[in-house]
């Protein structure tokens, strides 16, 4: 995404931009609500180096506990950012071909080319049991990127779930992993990112 098209996104939704700032932290946004102070982001794109400012006032800064916010739409918001960064390389043969919302799953379609990762291995992967969604849960709490702790944070507000949809065009088969919103509430930690 260039630094414009990042820029306008940010603008469009930047009543929640300080909720992605404030985190959970209530009496940082009550600190804001009661000073009048108003709240501006200077933004620098990393390889353009384009500068950009996103401005909130103290009228559109809310408390999250006032804010009508809503954890499943910064999902959505999210999922059409990353649908415009596709197709995305993986590594050891995979790729990210599509990214979609299913009932309440965020389902990652990831095109194996068999080189190295093959559906014969993830079909064993499947049927050794939960290994696998398990070991997507570990790097959800291991991570320290600022950007996976808040996307794994609004997972478990949102109540949704993941589904990993591993595909071969040589093979035609497809291979699913399902971490269910359950599953990401009892094991994805809810953790400070800033």
């Amino acid at each position: 995404m260039d630094m414009d098209q990042y820029m306008s996104n940010m603008n469009q939704n930047k009543s929640n931009l300080f909720t992605l700032a404030a985190g959970n932290n209530k009496d940082f946004a009550d600190l804001f609500a009661k000073s009048g102070l108003n709240l501006k982001f200077l933004v620098t794109g990393k390889q353009s180096r384009k500068k950009g400012e996103i401005a909130l006032t103290a009228n559109e800064i809310k408390s999250p506990a006032e804010n009508e916010y809503n954890a499943k739409d910064f999902m959505v918001e999210t999922v059409k950012q990353m649908q415009e960064g596709l197709p995305e390389d993986w590594g050891d043969g995979l790729s990210l071909t599509s990214v979609y919302i299913e009932g309440n799953y965020i389902c990652y379609k990831v095109k194996t080319d068999e080189s190295v990762i093959t559906i014969p291995l993830l079909k064993m992967a499947k049927a050794d049991g939960t290994d696998m969604e398990d070991s997507i849960i570990e790097e959800f709490n291991a991570s320290t990127d600022a950007a996976e702790i808040l996307f794994a944070n609004y997972l478990r507000k949102s109540g949704m779930g993941i589904k990993y949809i591993y595909w071969s065009r040589s093979t035609s088969e497809k291979v699913t992993f399902t971490i269910s919103p359950a599953m990401i509430k009892a094991k994805v930690k809810e953790r400070s990112y800033y």
